[in-house]
């Protein structure tokens, strides 16, 4: 099939803004492009064809954006929406009524938040695509995250403070985006600083908690070889892993005490190997399918 890529808001590929993505906007989008190449598919991320599958990825929606993406639907026999921030949900309505225009809306929960037929996008195990990375075990930084600090900054603040006072300073990386300044590095320098960490973990916004939303966060951790905790108030339809997953944590005090218990000898490498090779007692798909992007291609393809 030909199959047209367009990220909203980002009507052109710069490689230089590709080489400083520190949000995944260009990577997600990308990989998705290899991912359908690999499996037989013509693919444009330029341009305006004719094409059996438009994919539009959410962005920020002007007056221009709303006449590029009309003009893209005019070539299209299908639409599919793919949402992977809940905060970028919306289609507008006016001028060219384009929430009428979308077949599919894809997004990542089961929980309705469109008037349209909604299908789980599977972008967040995207980011297991290609990750035949080796267990490493002498990594340098017990715990790492990257990420903006939004609406979760009191209950980060608290979960890195835990580690603080159990490990110290010197064993922690943090890559934040505050108001007052951004210390995120670029996503492919992120992820060779994953690959020299142990531990990191998933905490959202509320509203993503309220929905059940997640995001590629867990995904991506695993793919590095990173043990990513999940606060227990996230991924409520268990799409990222099982209810009663020993992944999940309540708070500051349980993460620590999970993470002692896992650096004590070699538990660490053992756990890490065991979620690698099964798929229903931490997570909840095979890892070969993540790893060969099959699961992410059936979801988006809706087959």
């Amino acid at each position: 099939m030909r199959i047209q890529l367009y990220k909203i808001g980002i009507p052109e590929i710069n490689q230089i803004e590709v080489e400083n993505d520190t949000n995944g906007r260009f990577t997600e989008l990308l990989m998705v492009r290899n991912l359908l190449e690999e499996y037989g598919h013509e693919v444009f991320i330029e341009g305006n064809q004719a094409v059996d599958i438009l994919f539009l990825f959410n962005g920020i929606w002007n007056a221009k954006e709303i006449y590029n993406v009309n003009a893209l639907i005019q070539n299209a026999k299908q639409v599919s929406f793919i949402n992977t921030d809940y905060r970028l949900s919306e289609i507008p309505r006016t001028p060219y009524n384009l929430h009428k225009k979308i077949d599919f809306y894809f997004t990542q929960t089961k929980q309705k938040i469109a008037n349209i037929e909604q299908k789980y996008n599977g972008m967040p195990e995207l980011a297991c695509y290609k990750s035949n990375i080796p267990i490493k075990t002498n990594k340098s930084n017990l715990f790492i995250f990257g990420g903006g600090i939004r609406n979760r900054r009191e209950d980060m603040l608290m979960y890195f403070e835990e580690i603080r006072r159990a490990y110290g300073e010197d064993l922690m990386k943090l890559f934040i985006k505050t108001s007052e300044k951004d210390h995120r590095i670029p996503i492919q320098q992120y992820h060779q600083e994953l690959l020299d960490s142990r531990y990191s973990l998933v905490i959202m916004d509320q509203e993503y908690y309220d929905i059940g939303f997640i995001t590629w966060r867990f995904y991506e951790n695993l793919s590095k070889g990173v043990i990513s905790f999940v606060d227990s108030r996230a991924d409520k339809y268990n799409l990222m892993v099982t209810k009663n997953s020993f992944l999940r944590v309540n708070d500051p005090i349980e993460l620590v005490e999970k993470i002692k218990l896992l650096e004590l000898g070699n538990n660490r490498e053992i756990f890490l190997e065991k979620i690698y090779n099964q798929s229903n007692e931490h997570t909840v798909h095979k890892i070969n399918d993540l790893k060969n992007g099959k699961y992410t291609y059936k979801c988006l393809l809706n087959l």
